[in-house]
């Protein structure tokens, strides 16, 4: 086989040239051409064509003993190792190559080796996908918050207007952020039966948690119409949800720490305004007072007026209208004296039974049109009392034709009480006339009539 000279001419490997070859194991100078070093007995490589060097692959180390003996008929190998370290990636991993070489005078195969044992490095941690847990907890932390501010609204509530308007605030705020927690739970999709099951505990706590703050949110603004109906129902409902997040918190530990106290909710009793007494069942009376009137007969003793009601030939003339009956009036003729047309209604006859009440008194106050038009300016007063209490009065003047009569409506005051009952006999009305002249006067109260409230 040829070998090149250093000159690149080719040469007899046999045939000396004066040209030395210098042995890459113990350095000795043999003549070009030699097979084995004489002083080691190390053999020389022929020189081979240059080829530029792989970029990719190191350079391969140069045998320097023979490989050890194979097998009649099969290939002599030789494993040739090299490896190239690569630097730490961004994502701190280790990358590890091994590359196989063979030589020899009859060809070469490539056979797989075992690869070099990785060496330990720090590496990126892998990264699971978000549980339940890890994603629902946020919202969980929120109502915690919301229902805590609540719960302090209620430990604290007073009765007046301002509190209970905060807390129904507090309620509203909770209500939204358990929305937000049911919109997540929609759409969180369960890996497993765990999860499937904290959902479906989860979403039974938000219903519950809504049904409780609907119950807040039903109280009244003012706490004077709270009442132990809406009570009960929150104090009910916030008992339901915490047996929910109880069995929430059983099923998974990290959903803990939700509370509604019984205590403060109990409270919300205490605030229910006193129910008052319940009224006697009673019946409204209206009584007519015309047939009660003491001295319905025009001979009333003289100095107590003339007072009377209807009886044979008495009318009593309002807005042209004339009337005999269901009227009382004072007054006389031109031949009497008109001043009699001031005196005192009596009344009699009419007791009811203890816890009767008197309510009203109405009635309409007119001049008798027959009076005389030199009366033109004349004023009448009447004034209603009962046991002497003044309970109100109406007046009228004299236009000297048709004036419009006036209105008595006494509606009997609570500072006014009748004890034992309601009694006709203690109920007066004045009346009083100031006269412009002495001609032909009357004047008095057409349909008076009581309206008493009587138990049953």
């Amino acid at each position: 086989m040829p070998f090149v000279s250093p000159d690149r001419q080719p040469a007899d490997m046999h045939t000396t040239s004066g040209a030395m070859l210098t042995c890459a194991t113990c350095g000795h100078e043999e003549p070009e051409g030699s097979r084995f070093c004489g002083s080691c007995g190390a053999p020389f490589v022929p020189l081979e064509p240059e080829v530029p060097p792989r970029l990719d692959l190191p350079e391969a180390p140069r045998l320097t003993r023979p490989p050890p003996a194979r097998p009649e008929g099969k290939r002599r190998l030789r494993w040739v190792a090299a490896g190239a370290a690569v630097g730490l990636l961004v994502a701190g991993g280790v990358v590890a190559g091994v590359l196989m070489l063979t030589g020899g005078d009859d060809g070469a195969e490539v056979t797989p080796t075992e690869p070099f044992p990785t060496a330990p490095s720090e590496s990126t941690p892998s990264v699971s996908s978000p549980t339940l847990v890890d994603t629902f907890h946020p919202y969980f932390v929120e109502l915690v918050g919301y229902q805590g501010a609540l719960s302090a609204r209620i430990r604290w509530l007073a009765a007046d207007q301002e509190s209970f308007v905060a807390l129904r605030q507090a309620a509203a705020a909770l209500g939204a952020s358990v929305a937000d927690a049911q919109d997540f739970l929609g759409r969180f999709a369960p890996v497993d039966s765990t999860e499937a099951n904290t959902v479906s505990l989860s979403d039974s706590a938000m219903v519950a948690h809504l049904a409780y703050i609907d119950a807040i949110s039903r109280f009244p603004r003012r706490p004077r119409f709270f009442t132990k109906v809406q009570a009960k129902a929150a104090i009910a409902r916030a008992e339901q949800v915490q047996i929910a997040y109880s069995m929430l918190a059983a099923a998974e530990p990290a959903m803990s720490g939700m509370s509604l106290s019984s205590s403060d909710h109990a409270r919300l009793l205490e605030l229910v305004p006193s129910a008052k007494p319940p009224l006697l069942t009673a019946t409204r009376r209206v009584v007519d007072l015309v047939p009660l009137l003491v001295g319905i007969r025009p001979d009333d003793p003289l100095g107590e007026g003339r007072c009377f009601g209807p009886y044979s030939g008495a009318s009593l003339r309002v807005s042209g209208a004339v009337y005999r009956s269901g009227f009382i009036q004072c007054g006389d003729d031109a031949e009497g004296d008109p001043s009699r047309a001031s005196g005192v209604y009596r009344f009699s006859g009419l007791r009811l039974p203890a816890g009767s009440k008197l309510v009203r008194i109405t009635g309409r106050a007119a001049i008798d049109e027959f009076s005389s038009a030199s009366q033109r300016g004349s004023s009448v007063t009447w004034a209603v009392f009962y046991d002497g209490a003044p309970i109100c009065s109406a007046a009228v003047t004299w236009s000297g034709s048709r004036p419009s009569p006036g209105k008595l409506d006494c509606r009997f005051p609570s500072a006014v009480a009748t004890s034992g009952g309601f009694d006709v006999g203690r109920l007066r009305i004045q009346q009083n006339a100031s006269l412009a002249s002495a001609g032909t006067f009357w004047a008095g109260l057409f349909r008076p009539k009581l309206v008493v409230e009587v138990p049953r």
